[in-house]
């Protein structure tokens, strides 16, 4: 499928069409950059000389002191965002000349942020790690799939932000959402799996502050907790027939608007979702998990307020 096509689906899904969308892109247009991107430019630190193989060996979080996420520095993120076409996008909404700072190197949580100019207001935020299969992390409520202590890229936060861009009728806020979008969002999720898979990881795990963003992450993404995959089939299922918009749903799932059978709120609280870059971790290789979430979709009823 080209990348074309996939911006297209991912424009469908925003409307509820979400069935027909279980693909990974594998050779789009991003992937195919990646595959030629120069590895040693993406570790270059500014103004000093390409790190050598000495300073590259070691384990991921051997490296991260040095660089996010033990791969890149802070030039060799603007030489990728450069080459897949994002940089300029960045810049047509900037007003100076954007920056991108990485922030807490060494740490088990890392974060690089792309402001305008050196003290202007954030058009980017990314906030991310890595976590660990079965027994790798108390804080994960599920295990991760997959062998144990193999690492999985964790996508902690992302914002993308126009501040200098009002909401639209037709692309209304969006639960968190302060100012619009960049427009970059549906690259931005692809990146997250190149990432992964530049680090060596089984995939991408991520955690949905509000009912949108598990929506949006449907096409790469499946809850770790079958019952909970299930249960959001569900909602998925009645929030369509409604017919509300995505971000109607979300905000009536965030202000207790969506009723159980029960007659009860619904509250929000997700566990982790796994996009799985190796076939090992890929949950619907399991008819096990696949029969837990149909039962679960069953089982599970739900209704959304209307318009």
């Amino acid at each position: 499928m080209s990348f074309s096509a996939w911006r297209t689906a991912l424009e469908d899904l925003r409307n509820g069409r979400v069935d027909e969308l279980r693909f990974l892109p594998e050779r789009s247009r991003l992937w195919r950059i990646a595959d030629r991107l120069d590895a040693f430019r993406l570790h270059h630190l500014e103004d000093g000389p390409l790190l050598s193989l000495d300073d590259l060996v070691g384990s991921q979080e051997d490296r991260a002191g040095r660089l996010f996420l033990g791969m890149y520095s802070e030039a060799g993120l603007v030489y990728a965002f450069q080459k897949y076409g994002l940089w300029e996008r960045i810049e047509r909404v900037a007003r100076n000349t954007p920056v991108l700072t990485i922030q807490g190197t060494g740490e088990s949580r890392q974060t690089f942020s792309i402001t305008d100019g050196v003290d202007g207001p954030e058009l980017c935020e990314c906030r991310a790690g890595l976590r660990y299969g079965p027994d790798g992390d108390d804080e994960v409520e599920q295990d991760l799939p997959g062998p144990e202590h193999e690492p999985w890229l964790s996508m902690d936060w992302l914002k993308l932000q126009n501040p200098y861009r009002r909401f639209q009728p037709e692309r209304p806020r969006l639960p968190g959402q302060d100012h619009p979008g960049l427009g970059i969002g549906r690259e931005a999720m692809e990146l997250m799996l190149i990432s992964g898979w530049r680090l060596g990881c089984m995939g991408v795990v991520a955690f949905p502050a509000w009912f949108h963003n598990a929506v949006m992450y449907r096409i790469h993404y499946r809850f770790v907790n079958p019952e909970e995959e299930g249960r959001f089939l569900a909602m998925v299922d009645a929030w369509r027939a409604a017919e509300v918009s995505l971000a109607q749903a979300s905000f009536d799932m965030d202000a207790g608007r969506v009723i159980d059978a029960d007659g009860q709120a619904v509250e929000w609280r997700p566990g982790p979702l796994v996009a799985p870059l190796d076939e090992r971790a890929d949950l619907e290789h399991s008819k096990e998990w696949l029969a837990r979430v149909e039962q679960a979709r069953a089982a599970a009823r739900y209704v959304f307020p209307t318009s």
